[in-house]
């Protein structure tokens, strides 16, 4: 076999060029995409520059990458001092665009106080992840927690995109880390249909469409003394 010539060999290696499919380029990283001063500054936790942008005309809602805020990114680094003070200054708690919800990292963060003040300033508690759907007490990691998205209306019901509900989700994950948050949710479940079912008998003890003699009444509220006692 005849010896090939450099210019065989380039033009050899230009035709297979020309034939293959081009490679995908990854999009670039998020650390790799450059970041206005303002949301850089609370990435990197610098609460000085934060303040100062700020103070200079930055707009606090400004977003990023995946329609990340400020706020978004302080709370993603667990930079909680600089949180504060962008809820306190009016930022947007809530950030549709979000992969995640902003309260879903303070959630996640078991940040009770920033909780706290950003359900106060209107952040929606029924928000799912985009991604996953996941709800807020799914990203809770601690009984406390859930007692405090209980207590301001979240929903044990509403399903991820798996359909699972809170308790279900909780209990999936039990074998981890979450068995505690698991039995905290079901404790809510129950208490709540042990509640409906007090209600359902008031009602109709109340109303005298209950049959029966006054002895079935009382075995009624003997029955429902039981059932309450093991959730108190």
């Amino acid at each position: 076999m005849a010896k090939q010539t450099v210019s065989e060999i380039l033009a050899l290696a230009r035709r297979q060029a020309a034939t293959k499919t081009p490679e995908r380029i990854a999009p670039p990283p998020e650390d790799l995409i450059p970041l206005p001063p303002f949301i850089n500054a609370a990435h990197k936790g610098d609460i000085n520059t934060v303040i100062n942008e700020l103070a200079n005309g930055a707009n606090i809602n400004e977003a990023a990458y995946q329609g990340m805020t400020a706020l978004g990114f302080a709370l993603r680094q667990h930079h909680w001092e600089i949180a504060h003070y962008l809820v306190d200054a009016g930022a947007d708690v809530n950030c549709v665009e979000a992969e995640i919800p902003p309260l879903h990292d303070a959630i996640a963060g078991n940040d009770i106080t920033l909780v706290k003040k950003m359900l106060a300033s209107g952040a929606d508690i029924c928000a799912h992840c985009r991604t996953g759907g996941l709800t807020a007490l799914m990203r809770a990691e601690s009984t406390a927690m859930i007692d405090v998205l209980i207590e301001c209306g979240a929903s044990v019901d509403s399903r991820n995109d798996a359909g699972q509900d809170a308790v279900e989700f909780h209990c999936f994950q039990s074998a981890a880390i979450r068995r505690d948050e698991a039995k905290r949710v079901k404790y809510y479940a129950q208490l709540r249909e042990a509640s409906a079912y007090d209600a359902a008998l008031q009602a109709k003890l109340m109303t005298g469409l209950e049959a029966g003699s006054q002895e079935q009444r009382a075995k009624e509220h003997d029955a429902l003394a039981l059932r309450l006692q093991q959730f108190r």
